[in-house]
C-alpha cells in the first residue's frame, strides 16, 4: 500500500535508528526505497547489510552521484510501485503508529493525510487529547502555512501516488530551501480534502548543518525561487494568494536574519539591498495583515520600515 522514500547522504550515524523505527511499525505493508545520494561514509554498506538481514521486508536500494535531497526524492518516486507515497529522512524516526495513523486518514474522498511533528528542540510533546479532523482543501491551505504541526514538511504526510503521477509532480532540484513547501503547494491544487491528526508521531531532528541552519550561502536565496514556483503552479483565489504572500515576506525576514547572523560583510553588501527591495514590494499587504504571521515578524517588518540599521542590530 505505501512506498516510503528515504533519501540518504552520509547518514551512517542515524540510519539504524531510522530503520528500526520503520521496522517496528504496526502497519507493515511497506515498500522501503533507500536512495544513497553519493554518500562518502558507510551509508551504502549499512543499507546493504539492512537489506541482507531483512529478507522478509521489501527493500529497494539505489545509488547515485550526489545531487541533493530533491533529486534523491525524485529518484525514489521513479522506483515507487505502491498506492501511497511517504517520505522519511534518515536522521529522523517515527513512532510505531505513524503509518497506521496516516493510512487511517486516507478515506475515499481524502487525498492527503497528516500527523503532528515533534522537533528535537521542543521541550515537551503535545499532551492534549488526540484529534483527527477532515478539512476542505481551502481550510487545509491555511493550516499548511500557519499550523506548526502541519507546515510544508513532506515527512509527516501521506500522498496519493496517482495524483503525483497524473500531474507530473516532482521536487525542484534548483531549490535548496523550502523545496518541500513548494511540492506541497503544488500537490494541494489537486486535493479534495485533507485529514489531520494532532498526534505527534514524526520525530524531526534539527541539525546545525541543515540547509536552514548552516552558515550563509547563496543556496539560502533559493527560498525566493521556491515562492516564484509556487505562484506559477496554479491560480490561487485571493485569500490563498494573500496567505502565500504573507509567508513570502516572513521568509524574506528569515533570509535577512540569516544574512546578518551568518554572512560576512561581503555577503551583506552583496545581498542586503536586493532583499530590502523585495520586502518593500509587499509593504501595503504586510502592514494590514502581517500580524497573522506572528508578532516577531510583524515587529521586525515595522522596524525595517522605520530604520534598517536598527533591524540589523536587533536581529544580531
Amino acid at each position: 500500500m505505501i512506498s516510503v522514500i528515504i533519501p540518504c547522504y552520509n547518514a551512517e550515524l542515524t540510519l539504524n535508528r531510522c530503520f528500526e523505527s520503520l521496522k517496528k511499525q504496526t502497519y507493515q505493508d511497506l515498500e522501503l526505497i533507500f536512495i544513497d545520494d553519493g554518500s562518502t561514509d558507510n551509508t551504502l554498506k549499512l543499507l546493504k547489510s539492512i537489506k541482507k538481514n531483512q529478507p522478509d521486508m521489501t527493500i529497494i536500494i539505489k545509488t547515485q552521484k550526489n545531487q541533493g535531497v530533491s533529486a534523491a526524492r525524485n529518484a525514489g518516486l521513479q522506483l515507487a510501485t505502491r498506492e501511497y507515497i511517504a517520505f522519511v529522512d534518515p536522521d529522523d524516526w517515527v513512532d510505531p503508529q505513524f503509518f497506521s495513523t496516516l493510512i487511517k486518514g486516507m478515506t475515499d474522498d481524502v487525498d492527503l493525510s497528516v500527523v503532528g511533528v515533534l522537533k528535537s528542540t521542543d521541550k515537551q510533546s503535545n499532551k492534549k487529547l488526540i484529534t483527527q479532523d477532515t478539512l476542505s482543501s481551502s481550510a487545509y491551505f491555511e493550516r499548511m502555512f500557519r499550523d506548526v504541526q502541519v507546515k510544508g514538511y513532506v515527512c509527516n504526510k501521506l500522498y496519493r501516488f496517482d495524483i503525483i503521477q497524473q500531474h507530473v509532480l516532482f521536487f525542484r532540484k534548483e531549490v535548496s530551501v523550502m523545496e518541500d513547501l513548494e511540492f506541497n503547494t503544488h500537490y494541494w491544487h489537486f486535493i479534495r480534502a485533507a485529514s489531520i491528526s494532532s498526534a505527534q508521531l514524526y520525530h524531526y531532528q534539527i541539525e546545525d548543518n541543515s540547509a536552514m541552519n548552516a552558515t550563509w550561502s547563496d543556496k539560502k536565496k533559493t527560498v525566493i525561487q521556491a515562492f516564484d514556483f509556487m505562484r506559477t503552479n496554479g491560480v490561487l483565489p485571493k485569500f490563498q494568494s494573500e496567505i502565500l504572500e504573507l509567508d513570502y515576506v516572513r521568509s524574506l525576514l528569515w533570509l535577512v536574519g540569516q544574512l546578518y547572523r551568518k554572512g560576512s560583510r561581503e555577503d551583506i553588501a552583496a545581498n542586503e539591498e536586493m532583499i530590502f527591495q523585495l520586502l518593500r514590494q509587499k509593504k501595503r499587504l504586510f502592514l494590514y495583515k502581517g500580524y497573522k504571521t506572528g508578532l516577531k515578524y510583524y515587529i521586525s517588518y515595522l522596524i525595517f520600515l522605520i530604520n534598517k540599521k536598527m533591524l540589523r542590530i536587533i536581529i544580531r
